[in-house]
């Protein structure tokens, strides 16, 4: 799969699921799905990736300039501020997973998680 095909699958058919030919017409529970869909290309298809090559790029400056002590501290704080990141991406989510399992009236969820909702 090449990476335009990657992108158009990522972002173009999962990120809004209704409304065009061939799905179904859009209503309350497909709002739901487009938030989750915002959320996982973020984080899956964005954030995720970006923190590893700017990981990749500290590394590569530690291994280069392992002599310079001003370097090394440049990459450990690379490093420090990728994790912290990270950090707050994937506890943002888990924060609005228990906000929407808890605040959500139970009747729109039904028995599904608000992250695999099937409309």
């Amino acid at each position: 799969m090449d990476l335009n095909n990657l992108l158009a699958w990522a972002i173009g058919d999962r990120l809004i699921p209704c409304g065009s030919i061939g799905q179904p017409e859009c209503n309350l529970c497909f709002f739901f799905v487009l938030i989750n869909n915002i959320l996982d290309v973020f984080t899956f298809y964005i954030a995720t990736p970006a923190g590893l090559l700017v990981l990749g790029y500290a590394a590569l400056i530690m291994i280069w300039k392992k002599g310079e002590p001003g370097s090394l501290a440049k990459a450990k704080g690379i490093v420090f501020r990728v994790f912290l990141g990270m950090i707050i991406i994937w506890s943002a989510w888990l924060i609005i997973n228990y906000l929407v399992e808890n605040l959500v009236n139970p009747e729109i969820l039904s028995d599904e998680k608000w992250n695999q909702l099937q409309c």
